[in-house]
């Protein structure tokens, strides 16, 4: 390392020490965002910044398709989907134990699904009177004494259109489906 004085002020400033042999800029290397990145693989020669240059398209139309392409194939990519979701019974009185049974794509056969219960619209927190029926995490529906006769309220199922989503990192912008199904207080 050498020293050598500024002719400006008094103070010293030392060179910077030279990069390790390996992380020289190389042909083979590239500085790629904020990392070195090895070029020479056959990987980085498919997807290197120049990836249109290399389709048989117009530039614009090349950049729309990754544009398009790219976030579909992130998302749920090998997970299957959910394509429909019931609930049993459709309607009951008093305390009704509900179950949620979905078809996934390619498959025509229905099968229980794990869904998060809500008595009111999924998502919106309303504030709700002492006799507003609860449901528990199970499905099991009960109406609350002080409930008005001949009630109806609609309990709600919610499930993620994607299985690989657990339950507990639902929110309102994650994909979904949901189904209903009638509650009638004695």
């Amino acid at each position: 390392m050498k020293t050598f004085e500024s002719t400006t002020s008094n103070c010293r400033t030392y060179s910077r020490p030279r990069l390790h042999k390996r992380l020289r800029r190389t042909p083979q290397r590239k500085l790629f965002f904020r990392g070195w990145v090895d070029t020479s693989g056959p990987v980085w020669n498919w997807f290197s910044p120049k990836l249109c240059s290399r389709l048989p398209m117009p530039r614009p139309s090349c950049g729309l398709i990754l544009a398009v392409a790219l976030p579909l194939l992130s998302c749920g990519g090998n997970s299957p989907r959910l394509q429909s979701l019931t609930i049993s019974p459709v309607s009951g009185s008093g305390s009704v134990q509900y179950k949620a049974t979905g078809t996934m794509t390619g498959s025509s056969q229905s099968m229980p699904v794990s869904v998060l219960w809500w008595t009111n619209q999924p998502w919106t927190y309303p504030p709700t009177p002492a006799f507003w029926p609860s449901i528990s995490s199970a499905g099991l529906a009960q109406c609350k004494p002080g409930a008005p006769s001949g009630a109806r309220y609609t309990i709600w199922a919610v499930a993620p259109l994607y299985s690989n989503v657990p339950l507990p990192q639902m929110n309102e912008s994650t994909e979904q489906i949901s189904a209903t199904a009638q509650l009638t207080c004695p």
